[in-house]
Formats: structure tokens, sequence, C-alpha cells
């Protein structure tokens, strides 16, 4: 499946979703993007050796079979992952989009903010590491009825769980086998709450085929290989750290370097001695990498050989923002950070992922664009659904693959977000001439 990047899935200059989703070769499930290979997936920055993609590829394959065959979790199931953040996670969370409908939550959030997740999705079982969890996310299991399935890293691979899986409950039905069957691209692959601050929050659900489609629409408009190594300090239980990440590095035979949390400092230490080709974060975070740079090339001016080490960011090619919106001012002093890279400021949605990107070798020559279309459809229309000509003001509409069809579990009466077929941002915009899309 990795040869599919070795094509053109241009169309006429732009990333068309239908058309990448058209070149497609026929898939059963997500192993078929899995590569057969020796080479590093996931790494760890605690020492152990990195966990491979073949090792990756029996991990989703035959060791997480257990939690069906044991536990009596069948197809379809929605499993919770509540791990923290580091190299486990991501294999975690491609075992479980391989397997179930996957719902990632946040591990650092309150009590009640937990039990209140867990009973709205409908969760049948939890993952979580075995000693990183507290006795109030055991109470909150047994009083929803919930499998607390223990996962227990191994202590010579980063990111390999061992094959022990165990599972707690006060009472539950005896364990029967379940057949082996993994997710095809219409069953649905990952559930996430909305990221609005306004209103309650609802459940989006993504498809397997719409998961591939947005991922490697990704990793065309970026250009990643696997000569590329990422590193993560990102959450991952937001669809940007899954698809950009997580999955792209897995689709194109790549590797990530994952952080156990964010840490400027720490960043600089490890892109460097594990030659990281390119992040993603978002403006905050970027704004103390920036500033973290500065501080060491002083300290450096003034002796010290710990921050000596190079932070021109010279092995960098690219520098990935999202979530929020990159002012032009920091965008610039990003480029002067990593002399060699191009940044690129994207625009996403829970709903949708991706929406835009610019195009590679991108100068910031747009300020405040957040580039063009790369896998939906695209439109800026007025409040009765009409086009708006190039520089006007209206809302940003999508659609087309890797667009959600609807949310879980909503009542009938619900109001839709989509208006024939196109499904609302939320979002004000513009864009120009060129396609550029431009958020106010």
């Amino acid at each position: 499946m990795a040869k599919i990047f070795e094509q053109d899935l241009f169309q006429g200059g732009r990333l068309s979703g239908s058309y990448v989703q058209s070149q497609l070769p026929s898939y059963d499930n997500l192993l078929a993007f899995i590569q057969d290979t020796d080479c590093p997936a996931f790494l760890g920055i605690d020492g152990r050796s990195p966990i491979t993609h073949s090792d990756l590829g029996s991990f989703v394959r035959e060791t997480f079979q257990s939690l069906k065959t044991q536990h009596n979790i069948g197809h379809g199931s929605r499993i919770a992952i509540l791990i923290p953040t580091g190299a486990e996670l991501p294999v975690l969370l491609l075992a479980c989009l391989a397997h179930f409908s996957c719902v990632p939550l946040n591990a650092a959030s309150p009590p009640d903010e937990i039990r209140s997740s867990l009973r709205i999705v409908g969760a049948q079982a939890v993952l979580v590491q075995k000693g990183a969890y507290d006795k109030a996310l055991s109470a909150i299991a047994r009083e929803l009825s919930i499998r607390l399935v223990e996962v227990v890293p191994s202590k010579l691979t980063a990111g390999l769980i061992k094959d022990d899986f165990s599972a707690k409950m006060e009472s539950h039905e005896a364990a029967t086998e379940h057949s082996h069957q993994l997710n095809g691209p219409k069953d649905v692959a990952l559930v996430l709450f909305t990221s609005g601050t306004t209103g309650s929050k609802k459940l989006v659900p993504t498809l397997v085929e719409d998961v591939v489609v947005g991922v490697v629409c990704i990793a065309a408009a970026w250009g990643l290989t696997s000569q590329d190594r990422g590193c993560n300090f990102m959450p991952l239980h937001h669809v940007g750290g899954i698809f950009r990440n997580v999955l792209a590095p897995v689709f194109t035979g790549g590797s990530m370097v994952c952080m156990g949390s964010f840490d400027p400092n720490q960043f600089w230490d490890t892109i460097v001695a594990q030659s990281c080709t390119w992040y993603y974060g978002v403006p905050v975070m970027h704004k103390l990498i920036v500033k973290s740079a500065l501080d060491r090339r002083v300290t450096s001016a003034q002796g010290s050989e710990e921050a000596a080490r190079d932070t021109g960011g010279r092995g960098s090619r690219l520098v990935v923002n999202s979530a929020e919106t990159l002012l032009p001012s920091t965008a610039r002093d990003l480029q002067q950070t990593f002399t060699q890279a191009t940044i690129l400021p994207c625009y996403a949605m829970t709903e949708c992922m991706p929406i835009t990107s610019p195009p590679k070798g991108y100068a910031l020559d747009r300020p405040g664009s957040v580039g063009q279309s790369v896998c939906p459809e695209l439109c800026v229309v007025t409040d009765d659904g009409e086009p708006r000509p190039a520089g006007q003001i209206g809302h940003v509409v999508v659609r087309g693959p890797p667009c959600m069809h609807g949310y879980l579990d909503e009542p009938k009466d619900a109001p839709t977000p989509f208006a024939d077929e196109w499904l609302a941002t939320g979002d004000l915009g513009y864009l120009d001439a060129d396609g550029y899309l431009y958020i106010t």
C-alpha cells in the first residue's frame, strides 16, 4: 500500500478526497497500511529500543486480539483509552482503530469529567496502564459496569505491550470466543467529542475509509516519506494528533519520537538527538520553542556546553500549525528559528480532518492564510448558502471525503450541520482568487 505515495495524487493542482479515494487500491482493513519492515515506527526518549513497523503489524494483528477472545469484547464495541502520553499510546490507538470504535480520552481529566464522557459514549471497556491510574477510575468503572483492562508496557521495547492483558470488574459474564474480524472501510474506527467551546459536545464518528483518505491526503500534501521522523508532544485524544502524529508516519513507513509531555528544552534535545525532520504544534507551543531556542543560544554564548547544541533546526524541513490561528509574526519567528523548514499553517476540525494546508515550499507569502483545500471540497457561502466571490467573508463549509456523515446518538429532531451536503464548520472566512482560505 506504500506505493500509493509513488503516484501523483494531485488532480488539477489540488488534493481531492474523492479522487484520492478512487486511486486507492482495494483494502480490507487498516492492516493494509502497516508496512512489513524492520524500520522504527515509534520511539521513546527513555533508552528503550523502538517498536518497528513489523512489530506494530504483529501487535495489531495478533496480540491485541486477546481483548476480544479473553474479555468478551465484540467487534464494533466502543473502547475508551486512558493511557499516559508516550510510545505506548499511539500503538494502542492504532490497534484499537483497527479492531473497535476507538474513543481516546484525556487521561489527565478530573474524575467527574471522565465519568461523564464514559457514560455518554457508552464505552464497553477502558484501556489503562497498570500502575498509572487511581482508585477513582476503578470506582467509576465499577459504577458504570465497564471493564478496566490493564496494559503493561515492555521494559525493553518502546511502544510494545506485554501479551498479558488483564481485566478488572466486580462481576461480568464469562468470556466467549469472538471472530477475528477487523474494522472494514465502512466501520466506525474513531469516536471523538467535538472540540467546540459553545453548546453541548457531540460525538463525531469517523469511518475507516475516511480515516484512510484523510491520512493519505495529509501525507501527500506534506510529502512525508519513510525518511521522515516526527517529534510528538501533542495530546493524542484529538483528531489532529491521531491523524498527523500517529497514522501519517505509519502509512508512509516513517517514524515518530514520542515525548511524554511538552517541554521546550526537552524538545530541542530530542529533535537534535533523534534527527527529527518535522513536528506539529499549536501557537503557544511554537512561541515557547522559539523562546527556548533564543535562551539556549544566549547560554551557549556564555559558555554552556549543554546549550551549545544546534538550536537552528537545520535538520527540520516542516513545522506544522493547527488548532489555533498562527499569527504572521509567530510564523516569521519560526522561519528564523527553523531556517530550512517550510512553515505550514493548517486548518481542520474534528468532523473533517484535514481541510486545508499550504503547498510544499510555501514561503509565508500570504500572511494569515491557512492554505488551500487538501481533501474536501471547500466553499465560502452567504447566509442563504450561495457561494461568495473571492475576497468576501462568509460561512466556511466543506463536503466530501473525509467529512463525517452525521453525529452519533443524536435525537431525530436535532438540528443538522448539513445543508445540501455541505457541512458548516462554524467559522467565518474568505477565499482569495487562488483558493487560499483566510479564517476571520
